[in-house]
């Protein structure tokens, strides 16, 4: 997230013309305006002189009282974090999309089982239907199956985990002052 003070183009448009309308906020304060946007680079803003400041800075101006001058003080960033939730939340589909709602409901038993075969490879199959008739449809080997399912399973915390921390990160960001 970036937080600027810009200046109108020549058409009285600002950089929310160019940006998706929700990942950018801003006001009309003292004769600037100013913004804040789910961007990495301001050379996009270019048209408008942005100029980078920090999340304090733009907090402090924004929180002003309302006057004749500063029709709408209204601190900005609290419309920012619904747009940073919809934007880690779409980083987060995109890792499920190949896979089917009915494919994914299955995953925490497959996880389960797994497990259970994994601490006792001499388990009844009866306690783990699910993996037992996927290694028999698949003609694969238990343990073949189980340490797929355990990789898989891994790889996907961790992606979830990168996401929801930067997500976390971004939103912490916001309201604190650095």
């Amino acid at each position: 997230m970036k937080c600027f003070r810009y200046n109108l183009n020549q058409n009285n448009q600002g950089p929310a013309g160019i940006l998706p309308s929700d990942s950018i906020t801003g006001i009309f304060v003292n004769d600037a305006y100013y913004g804040a946007a789910l961007i990495d680079d301001l050379n996009i803003l270019s048209d408008w002189n942005a100029v980078e400041i920090t999340p304090l800075e733009y907090n402090t101006i924004c929180a002003v009282s309302p006057s004749d001058e500063n029709p709408n003080p209204e601190p900005a960033l609290v419309q920012l974090e619904p747009a940073i939730r919809q934007k880690y939340s779409s980083l987060m589909e995109s890792i499920v999309k190949p896979y089917e709602i009915q494919e994914r409901e299955t995953w925490f038993i497959q996880v389960e089982e797994a497990l259970k075969w994994q601490a006792n490879n001499a388990i009844d199959v009866s306690e783990i239907p699910l993996i037992t008739a996927i290694s028999t449809a698949r003609n694969e080997s238990m343990s073949v199956i189980v340490n797929n399912i355990i990789q898989k399973n891994t790889e996907y915390r961790t992606a979830v985990g990168t996401i929801l921390g930067q997500q976390q990160s971004l939103i912490e960001t916001i309201w604190t002052a650095n």
